[in-house]
């Protein structure tokens, strides 16, 4: 329904809009795309940093792609697409469901889940916990 997607669109908590990048990194929440610059801003360069958009949360499966990133996709030219959702059921659920779909548009589709923790922002504790201990040796 419209009102629906009025709310989806509401949700979407989290846009970095980068100028001359047509890659794009889709998170469930802002506190993670966060995150991810966070881990990242020191190897990348703002000029070639990635689109990253957070959608406020997901769901299990969809069968059609949240209204957030359709509308996303449909504003900016975007080649390739990481999804970089949580490692918990719905996470890896919801990338199952959503990757097949951006496929068939023609994007190329990469898998992306933070490689410790359950989610980016588990991830950067961790990392800022392993340089803590570097300081304090």
């Amino acid at each position: 329904s419209v009102e629906n997607k009025k709310v989806q669109i509401k949700n979407m908590l989290f846009v970095w809009r980068a100028k001359n990048s047509k890659e794009l990194k889709v998170f469930e929440a802002a506190i993670d795309a966060l995150s991810y610059y966070t881990l990242h801003s020191r190897i990348n360069s703002l000029s070639s940093y990635p689109h990253l958009l957070a959608l406020g949360g997901v769901s299990k499966q969809y069968t059609e792609l949240p209204v957030a990133l359709a509308h996303y996709l449909e504003l900016n030219q975007i080649e390739k697409i990481w999804i970089c959702f949580d490692n918990d059921e719905t996470g890896r659920t919801a990338t199952e469901s959503i990757a097949p779909l951006l496929k068939e548009l023609g994007y190329q589709v990469e898998d992306e889940p933070p490689s410790h923790g359950k989610d980016y922002n588990d991830y950067l504790l961790y990392e800022l916990e392993n340089i803590l201990d570097e300081f304090t040796r």
